[in-house]
């Protein structure tokens, strides 16, 4: 344990920011450099009065970071408590935001420190599966984005041209006038073609994959709807049977996944009230 402990966590941030006097741009960044105070079973400290307070304090707030890291390990959508501390709420950019971050684990090898250093360990393991998506803090300058602005304006003209000429040949089909597959609208080749990477990004890197994928997801839910509607006849009635059972099947395993979900969350949620009781007691 430690002899002279200052008992609290250290946090020291330096803040950076570039411009290029030509272009005018700006970038922006920062640099936490953060010292945590260990964790220490009061049993073994014989704490008491103020320090023993203090104890309390850093034990409360280490636990919360621990719940947090585990949130992003599980990389699950849901919640990740980063209120439930303000060392958390310090750390939030850190953490899951938009940084790279190193973390030095600090551990005993005496025997008599075995479960601090396997927790410690342990804590240190889920951190390292924590995985952030890095991109350049760049502060736009005015000119940048008035060419954003007319490049997303010509791209939405675009878009109700397609509209326009998909809403015409779904009017054609409606009729009962075939229209030949020449003429077919095919929305995405012009998705492809303008698919270019995420601001910061180098190189298509499963991360930067998966952005560009939503976005490509994006546009072809509304392009699909004229070329599904011409290709209804041609489905028979086994298919569509077929298809509305795989369909089915699909949303009882989403069901069951929420389900899953739930209880997860409702155990987690008794561990952590076990925990708070356990450090408020000791």
């Amino acid at each position: 344990m430690n002899e002279h402990s200052s008992r609290s966590h250290s946090v020291f941030l330096i803040q950076v920011k570039q411009e290029n006097p030509t272009t005018q741009k700006k970038l922006a960044g920062k640099l936490y450099l953060v010292d945590l105070a260990g964790s220490e079973k009061v049993s073994k400290t014989g704490a008491e009065g103020m320090v023993l307070e203090e104890a309390k304090n850093i034990n409360k707030s280490l636990s919360a970071l621990g719940n947090v890291i585990a949130a992003l390990a599980e990389g699950a959508k849901g919640h990740v408590p980063y209120r439930d501390s303000k060392l958390t709420r310090i750390l939030q950019e850190s953490l899951g935001g938009n940084s790279r971050t190193t973390i030095v684990i600090c551990c005993s090898p005496a025997s008599v420190n075995e479960a601090e250093t396997k927790s410690t360990l342990m804590f240190g393991q889920r951190a390292k599966t924590i995985k952030n998506v890095v991109v350049v803090n760049e502060e736009l300058t005015a000119e940048e984005w008035k060419r954003r602005y007319e490049r997303e304006k010509d791209r939405v003209a675009k878009l109700k041209q397609q509209l326009l000429a998909a809403e015409a040949e779904l009017t054609r089909w409606r009729k009962g006038d075939k229209v030949p597959e020449a003429e077919w609208i095919n929305f995405l080749e012009g998705v492809v073609a303008n698919l270019q990477l995420p601001p910061g990004a180098e190189s298509l890197s499963p991360s930067v994959c998966d952005s560009v994928l939503g976005s490509l997801d994006r546009s072809v839910s509304v392009a699909s709807v004229p070329l599904l509607t011409s290709a209804i006849g041609a489905i028979t009635d086994a298919d569509r049977k077929k298809y509305e059972e795989e369909r089915a099947a699909l949303y009882q395993q989403l069901d069951e996944k929420d389900d899953e979900i739930t209880l997860h969350s409702q155990l987690a949620e008794r561990l952590k009230q076990q925990m708070n009781e356990q450090v408020a007691f000791f």
